[in-house]
């Protein structure tokens, strides 16, 4: 039998992230002269929820952008969602008010 978690995920996951402990998820920590990159974070602000490591900028961004598409879809049905209340001669969930 073949070990089939080796290799790369089929589909992008969501993985659990959280901000930087160290930094407040802002990437850089205050020295005694001038600001200098968070060692604990990488710079990105986020570290991984779960074992609190590090993530690679590449991981930063496919994780945030999954999170921006999720939002996004959301934001667009309940946009679609809201058209159809607003409809003149429409009830709820858009059906046709008959007035009866």
């Amino acid at each position: 039998m073949t070990n089939r978690s080796a290799g790369p995920e089929f589909r992008q996951q969501i993985r659990p992230i959280k901000d930087c402990s160290a930094c407040q998820g802002k990437g850089k920590v205050q020295g005694l002269f001038y600001e200098m990159v968070c060692d604990d974070c990488l710079a990105g602000g986020f570290v991984d929820g779960t074992t609190g490591e590090a993530l690679t900028t590449e991981e930063i961004i496919l994780q945030l952008r999954l999170r921006l598409n999720e939002a996004t879809d959301q934001i667009r049905f309940m946009r679609q969602t809201l058209a159809d209340y607003e409809r003149p001669g429409r009830g709820p969930g858009g059906a046709v008010y008959t007035g009866d």
